[in-house]
């Protein structure tokens, strides 16, 4: 071990090179590992968890007496929970208001889901509907000094505290509330099933139970008792059992979380290429550094030291580095965790993550990556008979095969990886300054809380007085997130879905929504272009029926709108029904939004607009957000993915740069004695210099070349799945093909220098 320490002490530039770069590669797989394995086991911790399901079906997620339909039907079914999530609900403590994010769950909730509870008791949350339980982190920031159990929240009484809800399909909420609330607070969730769009219905299946094999009945079943089926909306019923929800293909299931497939596939990708890439930098640099302790290795072969015993102490120093490495790694990535929590939005530790199944993995890895770093080297070592390298006729090249390998596969990675995000970087952009057919800008969406038009018309007026305001609308949503949808049965056509638009004239002034022509009829319904396309009818269409052969109704049309972009660019285009009520919004229609145009500094005019509502509704929450923000928040996917490959591409340079530097530093020392012998013999010293340097450009080039149709193909696949992209453009390759050759450039041109330049009488002594 003395001699491995020695040997460290003398070689401290390839020690520290080594350490860094195995340091640096295993805290970001650590990283990405424990993501992934979170991301995976989304709901894992459940001890019902194999026998809970969801009811959803095509559009809509469930109702919230669905449950009490098919209670008598299905003997299957052990217990039922219908469950929503609201944002940002106003709330009352002491008499202070203030926002908190909502559950409605009934009062199986306990019985089915294995939340921890913290402090009280779980039981009484079945007591009463006015017993709520909150999350520990709401009760440390409202009760950071009392207790928390007991305490009153408007009408409601705080029975217990549940540990932060994490890791699950169901969101965090600061209060859980019985379900009765959803039909207090909205009474179309009624027997009837009137509202079918906010709740999910979740099911325990009793043990041994085959749930699955009663879907079709249960399809049956609800076109009898369910308008949504009744009337054709609906045709599809899922089951989806609990585990699968998180990265269930739908967009049937509002409000629960999701995981992205494709991201967390990525991400798992980018994970295992940077393992594969850390183990093969690693034996790779250290089979360089072997060369350095050849005489060493033949001295003690000479003096009696058997085979064994120098694979052993090459395997075991490896292996002490390897664990010094992930160790300083582990804590490294640990400390990084709160900021790539905030990249990857997901909560997650390292050293939670560090169970002992886990620990066990992490163990073997390191086992095995240093017996693979000793083994090869002593393998290369071992070859050679020990005199040869004692006579100084035995020389390690790193000239060979695998090492080329590795350095241009190292340099093809970070060549695909620039491509990657030079390209996901124009097309994101070219998302965002994408026309819409809709004006995004200086426009304040604020979700109305307030009440209906007579009350908003006071602020609406004192708005207006504000110089920063230069219009306000009232509407119903927004196009970006599409409206309310209308689906109707056209005669001969079958049912078509709009989504329909809803606005006074300031509304459609504001969005710049124009008009493309009158088509003189009784007025009533306007279309927008895609509309008559979809409809296989002229524009010109005065009148259409709706129906079909049992009954028709007349649809008078009053004419056109230019197409606007409906829903976010990822989604496609919709048909649009538009309603403008021009000279007055109507008192007994509550206004979804109301848009606020701005001029001048957006931060000072929202802060205004805020003021306003605040002095006519000093107890009202105001939710209010530029739809720039709104359309930028569209792309948090892509813009995530954007971040992750950018980080991953700086950290593939750096490791191939310090891996290339690394190479370099040994590739030159053993050149160092024909390098000497050329420049006695009479040649340049700019010749030698271009010799050393194009050795490892010509690698550079290869992977340059070779990395181009990879990075294309990958490319052009992605860019498919946007409806508005970007070609590829020559110049994107070219930039990452600058970059890695200059990278490639610098890292060897000190090296190359100093060794072009280092006295040939001093070289030729010290060999």
């Amino acid at each position: 071990m003395n001699s491995f320490i020695n040997f460290l002490k003398r070689n401290k530039a390839y020690t520290a090179i080594n350490l860094l770069g195995l340091t640096i590669s295993m805290t970001f797989v650590l990283i990405l590992a424990v993501y992934v394995q979170k991301q995976l086991s989304t709901d894992s911790f459940h001890d019902k968890g194999d026998r809970i399901m969801i009811i959803a079906n095509d559009w809509y997620a469930s109702a919230y007496h669905l449950k009490d339909h098919m209670r008598d039907r299905y003997p299957e079914i052990e217990s039922y929970c219908a469950f929503m999530h609201e944002n940002k609900i106003q709330a009352e403590i002491d008499g202070n208001t203030f926002s908190a994010d909502y559950n409605y769950a009934d009062s199986t909730f306990f019985d089915i889901f294995s939340f921890d509870i913290a402090e009280g008791d779980a039981e009484a949350f079945k007591h009463s509907v006015n017993n709520i339980v909150i999350s520990e982190s709401f009760a440390r920031r409202m009760f950071p000094d009392k207790e928390a159990i007991g305490q009153q929240i408007g009408e409601n009484t705080v029975v217990a505290v549940m540990e932060d809800i994490n890791n699950s399909v169901l969101p965090y909420c600061d209060i859980l509330l019985r379900g009765e609330w959803m039909e207090k607070h909205n009474p179309s969730h009624n027997m009837d099933l009137g509202n079918s769009g906010s709740v999910q219905t979740f099911v325990l299946v009793k043990e041994n139970c085959d749930l699955m094999s009663r879907r079709d009945d249960m399809l049956e079943y609800f076109k009898e008792i369910w308008w949504t089926y009744k009337g054709g909306v609906s045709t599809e019923l899922r089951l989806i059992p609990l585990r699968d929800i998180y990265f269930y293909d739908t967009d049937s299931i509002p409000q629960l979380l999701k995981g992205d497939k494709s991201v967390v596939g990525m991400l798992a990708m980018v994970c295992i290429v940077l393992l594969i890439f850390t183990i093969f930098n690693y034996v790779n640099m250290t089979t360089a550094l072997s060369g350095f302790r050849a005489m060493e290795m033949a001295s003690r072969q000479l003096i009696g030291a058997s085979r064994t015993g120098i694979f052993a102490k090459l395997i075991s120093e490896s292996t002490i580095l390897c664990f010094i490495a992930t160790a300083l790694a582990f804590f490294i990535a640990e400390g990084l965790s709160p900021a790539a929590s905030g990249i990857l939005e997901y909560d997650f530790s390292i050293f939670e993550a560090a169970t002992p199944g886990n620990m066990v993995i992490l163990i073997a890895f390191i086992m095995l990556l240093g017996t693979l770093s000793g083994l090869i080297p002593a393998l290369v070592l071992l070859r050679v008979r020990p005199i040869d390298i004692v006579r100084g006729s035995w020389r390690t090249s790193t000239k060979t095969i695998g090492s080329r390998i590795i350095i241009v596969l190292q340099t093809v990675t970070t060549m695909c990886m620039l491509t990657a995000a030079l390209t996901m970087n124009r097309q994101i952009n070219h998302m965002l300054e994408a026309p819409l057919g809709y004006n995004t800008e200086n426009v304040i969406n604020i979700e109305n809380n307030f009440g209906m038009p007579d009350k908003l018309n006071v602020v609406k007026e004192k708005l207006l007085t504000l110089p920063c305001v230069a219009n306000v609308g009232y509407g119903q949503g927004t196009p970006l997130y599409g409206t309310n949808n209308n689906t109707m049965e056209i005669k001969g056509l079958g049912y078509i879905s709009f989504q329909q638009f809803i606005g006074d004239q300031g509304y459609f002034d504001i969005l710049g929504i124009r008009e493309k022509h009158d088509n003189n009829a009784p007025y009533k319904y306007w279309f927008n272009e895609y509309a008559f396309k979809e409809l296989g009818i002229s524009e010109d269409t005065q009148i259409i029926m709706a129906g079909n052969d049992d009954w028709e109704s007349k649809m008078p049309i009053g004419g056109v709108y230019y197409d606007f972009k409906v829903r976010p660019l990822l989604e496609d285009q919709s048909s649009a029904m538009i309603f403008n009520y021009r000279d007055k919004w109507p008192d007994q229609l509550y206004p979804w939004s109301i848009l606020v145009q701005i001029s001048g500094d957006k931060a000072e005019a929202i802060s205004a607009v805020e003021a306003a509502f605040a002095e006519v509704f000093p107890d009202v929450l105001f939710k209010g957000r530029y739809i720039t923000d709104e359309v930028a928040d569209t792309f948090k996917k892509e813009m995530k993915i954007l971040d992750i490959i950018s980080l991953f591409t700086l950290i593939s340079i750096f490791v191939s740069m310090l891996g290339l530097f690394a190479m370099s530093m040994y590739y030159m020392s053993q050149e160092r004695k024909t390098v000497a012998l050329k420049i006695i013999m009479g040649a340049e010293r700019k010749r030698v210099f271009a010799a050393l340097v194009g050795t490892f450009m010509k690698m550079a080039l290869v992977a340059v070349v070779t990395s181009i149709p990879v990075g294309w193909f990958v490319m052009e696949r992605w860019l498919d799945s946007f409806s508005y992209r970007i070609p590829m453009y020559w110049w994107v390759f070219a930039a990452a093909a600058g970059i890695t050759l200059m990278t490639s450039f610098v890292t060897v041109l000190w090296q190359s220098i100093r060794t072009a330049d280092t006295n040939p009488v001093e070289s030729l002594k010290n060999e």
